[in-house]
């Protein structure tokens, strides 16, 4: 994996883990920080293997969703999304990620 790819991966990761934290306590993530993850979501685009390019694309529609869904303040429909993402996330690891 490639330096850039790393790096995209924890900024991510980072952001994900905030912007979970954040829903689960019942508040608006900040529309600055959803953006960014967005927008790093989808550079990493570039760096997804054929293998599990449309589930890494599934994945991004949910969390674009996830945060829709907080933005209206519908925050057990961001947490139902937040379980189904670490669902995918977690049956994709376990098949794909050596």
């Amino acid at each position: 994996m490639s330096y850039s790819a790393k790096v995209l991966k924890k900024d991510i990761k980072r952001l994900w883990k905030t912007l979970t934290k954040e829903i689960e306590s019942g508040s608006c993530p900040d529309r600055g920080s959803c953006e960014e993850l967005l927008k790093k979501c989808d550079d990493y685009t570039l760096f997804s293997d054929h293998n599990w390019s449309d589930q890494w694309s599934q994945c991004c529609v949910s969390i674009k969703e996830c945060i829709t869904a907080a933005h209206k303040s519908d925050f057990a429909e961001a947490a139902r999304m937040i379980k189904e993402i670490k669902k995918m996330k977690k049956e994709c690891h376990s098949k794909y990620k050596k």
